[in-house]
């Protein structure tokens, strides 16, 4: 088990976004960087860490935490790519959030 989730964990890591040219790993990537990019790479962004919240530490996993801390990442995410009006599927997004 303990395997399997560490080649998940790699495979994760590998996941990248080509910014000005180069390719740039998502996990080295801070919050203010991300919410910079342009509206196509944002949703890309978006939809990466919806499908894999927990990748790289972004969203906690601990239950003493309120899940909107431990959800803040991905919250502040969603709010701005809403605030852009990027076309995605909002509803099932923030319901998914209640869920973490």
């Amino acid at each position: 088990m303990e395997k399997n989730q560490s080649e998940i964990e790699q495979k994760l890591d590998l996941q990248s976004i080509v910014i000005q040219g180069r390719p740039v790993p998502l996990k080295d990537l801070s919050l203010r960087r991300i919410l910079q990019l342009d509206d196509s790479q944002l949703a890309s962004v978006l939809k990466f860490y919806i499908k894999h919240p927990f990748a790289h530490g972004r969203t906690l996993r601990s239950r003493w935490v309120p899940g909107w801390i431990r959800s803040i990442f991905l919250r502040v995410l969603l709010g701005h790519a809403k605030n852009r009006n990027l076309d995605l599927n909002y509803p099932i997004y923030f319901e998914m959030l209640r869920v973490l």
